[in-house]
């Protein structure tokens, strides 16, 4: 899993198949903190589908935190 802030890539993560909770904890560059705005992109390298679903599914993701 990568994730970037404001354009900037942060070091990637490996989830895998076994977890079924996760938490990691990024740095946010310092061009982006206490700027009020900032865009968080997060990407999958692989996705699956449910047969009777046509979306690409990931992960499931219950809080983002910016402390």
């Amino acid at each position: 899993m990568t994730v970037a802030v404001d354009g900037r890539s942060l070091p990637p993560v490996q989830l895998h198949a076994a977890d079924s909770a996760f938490m990691f904890d990024f740095a946010i560059p310092p061009e982006a903190a206490g700027t009020g705005d900032m865009e968080v992109v997060v990407e999958l390298e692989r996705t699956f589908r449910i047969p009777s679903d046509r979306r690409d599914l990931g992960v499931t993701f219950g809080v983002f935190e910016i402390r």
